[in-house]
């Protein structure tokens, strides 16, 4: 911990201070070497990105990660991914930058409750011909915890939880500038479609689309609204479909009303994406209910931290 000096005599004495924590390396767990990266994921949205040279320590009802070398600790690990994807939900925001700044228009479409799981399911299963067609989709990590408004905030930032200011549900205030600052900034039209309900105060307010059929989804009125306004003129448009998490909420995540969403968004994507002039960014929000106070958040899972990513076009 440092060293600790006292002068008597006109000498100096100093010793070396230390202290005693129970801790283990991560290969004590499973196979893992100091060779390996891994994402160590805090309860308060910290994520970092870390060589496997650190230890974990017991404290007390919960487990800290300590970096030795670098002596920084993440306090209450959640989770642990040993070589995570190069790939994150993060990169819409550098992606879409760039091709702004590029002088492209962009189209980013973001589907709630689609992890990387139900979306290699529903490409096995037929449900998905369009995106399967399209190419692979990039396997991304999400963030945590796993709630609308807190990947939401994530993909619009680029930066994790702990950094744009959205950890709990509660929270809906950005600390740090979204998308639509910068195309602010570059003087861009921007506009923000969605079916789910606002969870974010952002730059844009949002267009909320709602179910006028009594169909129990607002993705087809939102469709149809997308399409309405592709060729005004717009240089960026944020999408965001909410029937997959809905109906994977209610029924479950593979449940035949979940699927049927996905087949019905992948038909829309086939159509916006042909009409559409510029680049296309698809990926996915965690699309659970918001997340409670810090500490009740949702699980740590491969199930919830993955999602699919596209850039196409």
């Amino acid at each position: 911990e440092g060293t600790a000096a006292v002068e008597n005599g006109g000498q100096t004495y100093e010793t070396s201070v230390y202290t005693k924590r129970k801790v283990f390396p991560l290969s004590d767990l499973t196979p893992a070497g100091e060779e390996d990266m891994i994402l160590v994921v805090g309860a308060s949205g910290e994520h970092r990105w870390v060589e496997n040279r650190g230890y974990f320590e017991l404290k007390e009802n919960y487990v800290n990660y300590l970096q030795i070398d670098a002596r920084s600790r993440v306090e209450k690990v959640k989770g642990v991914i040993i070589n995570p994807p190069a790939a994150a939900v993060t990169d819409t925001y550098y992606d879409a930058r760039h091709f702004l700044e590029s002088g492209a228009n962009v189209l980013v479409v973001v589907l709630d409750g689609f992890n990387y799981r139900q979306y290699a399911y529903a490409v096995d299963n037929g449900y998905a011909p369009f995106l399967k067609k399209t190419g692979k989709a990039v396997k991304a990590n999400g963030v945590y915890p796993p709630a609308d408004n807190i990947w939401l905030a994530a993909v619009l930032t680029g930066k994790p939880p702990e950094e744009n200011g959205i950890v709990t549900g509660n929270d809906q205030d950005l600390k740090v500038p979204s998308l639509f600052a910068v195309a602010d900034k570059l003087q861009k039209k921007a506009l923000l479609l969605q079916s789910g309900p606002k969870t974010l105060h952002t730059e844009a307010e949002p267009v909320l689309c709602s179910d006028q059929n009594a169909n129990e989804t607002a993705d087809d009125e939102l469709y149809d609204t997308t399409l309405a306004n592709l060729d005004k003129g717009y240089d960026l448009i944020m999408v965001r479909f909410h029937g997959i998490a809905a109906n994977g909420e209610r029924y479950g995540r593979a449940a035949a009303q979940t699927m049927d969403a996905v087949a019905a968004i992948d038909r829309y994507l086939e159509e916006m994406v042909k009409r559409w002039p510029g680049k296309v960014i698809v990926t996915a929000a965690a699309g659970t209910r918001p997340a409670g106070p810090a500490g009740a958040h949702g699980e740590f899972s491969c199930e919830t931290m993955f999602a699919p990513y596209w850039r196409l076009k």
